[in-house]
């Protein structure tokens, strides 16, 4: 088990990692991106993913809140109106 507190993921790239038992708290991932990444069950939602890059795999049961619901899937090409 791993939580890794107020650091600074920023530009990274994660490709083909294998995270399991890991806890983000007030992690900033601007600009991140997580290919082939297995995300199930992890928890972004109080974390700043502004700019952050998923492919639909990885993207796969990751856990968010409403505000960042929006901009994820905007990455869809989806409109979300008002």
């Amino acid at each position: 088990n791993l939580k890794i507190i107020d650091c600074d993921f920023s530009e990274s790239s994660f490709s083909e990692s294998k995270l399991k038992s890991i806890d983000f708290d007030k992690v900033k991932f601007m600009n991140a991106e997580f290919i082939m990444t297995n995300l199930k069950g992890i928890d972004f939602s109080n974390c700043d993913i502004n700019g952050i890059m998923f492919d639909s795999k990885s993207l796969n049961g990751i856990i968010i809140n409403t505000f960042q619901a929006s901009s994820i899937v905007g990455m869809f090409g989806v409109k979300i109106k008002n």
